[in-house]
């Protein structure tokens, strides 16, 4: 079962795909983001080995190739056969191979697991197992993640409860105020063009009639080439974080195949933290700020 606040972005759009349903194990609810459709999924996955194999195959991939996914719920199973159980290694990790072969065709993520590599949560009644998730889609996860975290509560008394917190981005494309990012200026490429075209600007302005409009102009054309090239860089960054990231689940598909060793993994894992350790090392240093403006 799936609950929405009003507050929801989409919220008047909300659809249950009920052609999708599988009784008390899966569902799916829809909307829109402007063009962009988006899919909210409840899993409940089986709890004995035996029948999660042919649970997670048969389970949906055929979405519109743009689409974004959120799934959620009781995966009955420790996604990380080493942090996600409490002792040395989980052998109840039947469909574990096919789970996330499914969360890979979604391009969706373990936001948790991301920003929390080493930790190890119990969220299972028992307090044995990870079992319980939260999977993001991974440009909104790049773009967006605040916080994730497993808590308890009253309500309910066996699992561990999860939540995974979003920024808001309701900035309106073409109605803000575009600030330089600090840094920007140190890459090489964008110096090294400044400086050709105010060379090339000098002898222009010098036997201009009208220098103020030309100076103008020259600032206007300078300060689109820096936004369209800052926009560029920022898109690049993030398009190494998403294929590190869906390695990384490609990975874990091949260890629980017993296609990577144990050692390789933790090689495959480093590589992912590297990349976002170099991505929130440039989210820091470059600051891209848009301050939105109603009269424009």
């Amino acid at each position: 079962m799936l609950f929405f606040h009003k507050s929801t972005p989409g919220f008047e759009h909300l659809y249950h795909e009920s052609h999708l349903d599988v009784p008390d194990k899966y569902m799916v609810v829809s909307t829109r983001w402007g063009d962009t459709p988006v899919y909210f999924h409840n899993v409940y996955a089986p709890i004995p080995n035996s029948l999660r194999e042919d649970y997670f195959s048969s389970l949906p991939r055929d979405f519109p190739p743009h689409a974004k996914h959120f799934i959620m719920g009781d995966f009955n199973l420790p996604m990380d056969r080493l942090l996600d159980y409490e002792g040395e290694a989980s052998n109840h990790h039947g469909g574990r191979a096919e789970c996330t072969d499914w969360l890979q065709s979604l391009r969706v993520v373990d936001a948790w697991r991301i920003h929390h590599p080493h930790d190890r949560v119990y969220s299972s009644p028992h307090g044995r197992n990870r079992i319980d998730y939260i999977f993001v889609d991974t440009p909104t996860m790049c773009a967006t993640y605040k916080d994730a975290k497993y808590f308890r509560s009253e309500q309910i008394a066996e699992h561990m409860c999860h939540s995974v917190t979003l920024q808001t981005t309701d900035v309106q494309v073409g109605r803000g105020y575009w600030k330089l990012p600090k840094g920007i200026l140190e890459i090489p490429e964008v110096t090294s063009a400044i400086i050709s075209e105010a060379r090339a600007l000098v002898p222009i302005l010098l036997h201009a009639h009208n220098p103020g409009v030309v100076w103008a102009g020259w600032k206007k054309r300078t300060k689109d080439f820096v936004e369209h090239y800052h926009a560029h860089h920022i898109a690049s960054k993030g398009l190494t974080v998403q294929r590190a990231e869906q390695d990384w689940v490609s990975a874990m598909a091949q260890a629980a195949r017993g296609e990577l060793t144990a050692d390789q993994l933790v090689v495959e894992r480093t590589k992912l933290e590297s990349i976002k350790l170099e991505w929130r090392q440039h989210q820091n240093d470059v600051s891209f700020d848009f301050y939105t403006s109603n009269s424009e």
